[in-house]
């Protein structure tokens, strides 16, 4: 096995560091559930996620995108199942370019990140509905930045 060339680590050091941020987060998140569930970490920052009963009009918008991360994640699921059924057929550019569009799909968490920071830094935490927006816009432009990818690398898929 051939050494990785210099542009090949620079690109797998970034795509590890964008892999980092979801990590953080949901350990960061996943910390704060204990507070939560007994009552006494309640702030007025994460009080909507204790209020009962939930309001209409915000669970339909948590429903909205709680609907877009199941469509993600379920699309991301069959672009492996396919990518496995590639590599199982010999087909390895197919295989490639599956796999490419899964990866794109998972990294839509550091997507977010560098989406809603901006916005938020410029104008404040965004809106429900805008916040929505902004993370579901986020994993559309890893898919369309997975297919140019493929089809300016991979064009024998």
């Amino acid at each position: 096995m051939s050494p990785l060339s210099r542009p090949s680590w620079k690109l797998l050091t970034s795509l590890l560091m964008l892999s980092l941020v979801p990590v953080v987060a949901g350990a960061v998140r996943l910390s704060g559930l204990a507070e939560l569930s007994d009552g006494s970490g309640v702030t007025p920052e994460n009080a909507r996620f204790v209020a009962m009963p939930v309001p209409v009009v915000l669970h339909i918008v948590c429903a909205s995108l709680y609907g877009v991360r199941w469509v993600v994640g379920l699309a991301m699921l069959l672009a492996v199942v396919v990518s496995i059924h590639a590599v199982l057929k010999r087909r390895i550019a197919r295989h490639k370019a599956w796999m490419v569009r899964a990866y794109a799909l998972g990294q839509g968490a550091g997507t977010q990140v560098l989406i809603l920071l901006p916005v938020t830094l410029m104008a404040g935490a965004p809106t429900f509905f805008f916040r929505d927006v902004l993370m579901a816009s986020a994993w559309g432009l890893n898919a369309l930045f997975a297919e140019w990818i493929i089809r300016r690398h991979l064009s024998s898929v």
